[in-house]
C-alpha cells in the first residue's frame, strides 16, 4: 500500500511528527502543503493528514487542502492527527473538530493528538508575547507523544 503523509507546518514540529509517521509506515511519501499546496493523490492507496493548531485554530493550508480533496480523501483509508500543546481533553477534542469536519473524522481509521512544541528560537516577537501571555510559557518546551506515529502506522496498515 502506498501512503501519503500530507501535512502543514509552521515551525517544523508537525513536519517532525509527519516524518516519524512516514518512517513507521516503512517509507510513506511526505507532502508538505507549504511546498506543494495542491498535490496529486491519485497514486496513493491511503492518506495520513495532519497539522498544527494555534490558539484553538487549525492552519488554513490543511483545511483548504482537505476541503478541495474531500472526495479523494474519503475514497481511501485515512488517518488524521493534530499537533498542539492543549492539556485539557475537551479542548483537544474541540481542536480536532475545528481541524477535521465530521465526515473526515467518521471515515478515518483514527484521529490522534500528537502533542506539540513551543520553540522560542523559531518564534517571532509577537508569537512569543502571545504564548507568554496566554500559555504562561517563557521558554521552549516540547511534549510529543512518541507512541502516536506507531499507532497511526498500525491503524493505516490494518485498513488494507
Amino acid at each position: 500500500m502506498t501512503t501519503a503523509v500530507v501535512f502543514a507546518t509552521k515551525h517544523g514540529t508537525t513536519a517532525q511528527v509527519a516524518d516519524q509517521i512516514a518512517q513507521a509506515l516503512g517509507g510513506a511519501a511526505l507532502i508538505d502543503l507549504g511546498v506543494n499546496p495542491s498535490p496529486d493523490l491519485d497514486s496513493f492507496d491511503a492518506i495520513v493528514a495532519g497539522g498544527p493548531v494555534y490558539a484553538g485554530q487549525p492552519v488554513k493550508a490543511l483545511k483548504s487542502f482537505l476541503a478541495a480533496n474531500a472526495e479523494t480523501v474519503l475514497a481511501r483509508p485515512l488517518a488524521l492527527f493534530v499537533c498542539g500543546l492543549e492539556p485539557d481533553q475537551a479542548k483537544r477534542e474541540a481542536e480536532i473538530a475545528a481541524t477535521f469536519d465530521e465526515p473526515l473524522r467518521s471515515h478515518a481509521v483514527g484521529v490522534w493528538f500528537a502533542g506539540g512544541a513551543f520553540l522560542f528560537d523559531k518564534l517571532g516577537f509577537l508569537e512569543k508575547a502571545i504564548i507568554k501571555r496566554i500559555a504562561h510559557v517563557t521558554e521552549s518546551t516540547t511534549t510529543l507523544y512518541d507512541d502516536v506515529p506507531a499507532q497511526i502506522a498500525v491503524a493505516v496498515k490494518g485498513a488494507r
